[in-house]
């Protein structure tokens, strides 16, 4: 709800709490690296993305995020190659923030 209303500290607030009781949790840190991003801390994000297992990275909700995480720290050739992988299904919500992500990176 913070993130939605863009109270991104409150909800940084909130995640870190969770990321000590659950600190391996998918949601937990997913949600506390685009927190980060939406925050404009883009480094911090990719820390906390890179915490999550690399099999994650194809879902949609992970892939997208750290992929433009990546580009906006500067790592353009990862965050190509993160957003490649990325699967969208077929009846995704997703698909025009992919398309979006993918335009501004530069992915074809």
């Amino acid at each position: 709800m913070y993130l939605k209303f863009g109270l991104y500290q409150y909800a940084n607030d909130e995640l870190a709490v969770l990321r000590r009781v659950s600190s391996k949790d998918l949601d937990v840190l997913s949600l506390s690296a685009t927190s980060l991003l939406m925050e404009g801390k883009y480094k911090n994000a990719v820390d906390l993305f890179q915490q999550i297992p690399k099999k994650f990275y194809e879902q949609e909700s992970v892939g997208i995020n750290y992929a433009i995480a990546l580009f906006l720290s500067g790592e353009k050739r990862e965050a190509v190659d993160i957003l490649e992988d990325v699967e969208l299904s077929s009846d995704s919500n997703w698909k025009s923030y992919y398309v979006y992500a993918a335009r501004e990176i530069g992915v074809n």
